[in-house]
């Protein structure tokens, strides 16, 4: 009686782990435990169109974000270019957002290109309305949160 019962315990078990690994949607949960993030926002003057952009955020490092082409066009290629003063990270993300309409989020990976240096080339939605105004937020994630700079253009 009692092996039937450890037999059916461990089965119970393995069902559960199996299960709990195909129905956990793990990217979720690690968002959950990370919060929405705490970012440094770009000084108001600084301008994407004209040139790069910097911030520094909150562990001290320098985050420059530079678009090519400056006009930022829309339903066009554009490419997004990463500096950081921290040569040590391996890997940051951009996550682009309009902030007067719901036009959807793009999150892309930053492709490293060498130490503190990243890339990304990406489409931006249009608008018929036109005057959208974007935020990309350059997020370093660590498992427990996330850290950044926001940039407006």
């Amino acid at each position: 009686m009692k092996k039937s019962t450890t037999l059916i315990s461990q089965i119970i078990l393995v069902l559960s782990l199996v299960s709990g690994y195909f129905l956990i949607d793990f990217k979720v949960l690690q968002k959950k435990i990370q919060g929405e993030g705490q970012f440094v926002e770009q000084n108001k003057d600084c301008n994407l169109r004209k040139g790069p952009c910097e911030v520094i955020i909150e562990d001290g490092s320098k985050v420059i974000l530079e678009v090519f082409p400056r006009n930022i066009p829309i339903m066009e290629k554009i490419k997004f270019k990463v500096r950081s003063s921290d040569s040590s990270i391996k890997d940051l993300s951009l996550k682009i957002y309009a902030t007067n309409m719901n036009m959807g989020t793009v999150e892309l990976p930053l492709e490293k290109q060498t130490d503190g240096s990243f890339e990304v080339s990406s489409t931006l939605p249009a608008c018929k309305i036109g005057g959208m105004h974007w935020n990309a937020e350059v997020q370093k994630s660590s498992l427990f949160n996330i850290t950044g700079a926001r940039f407006q253009f």
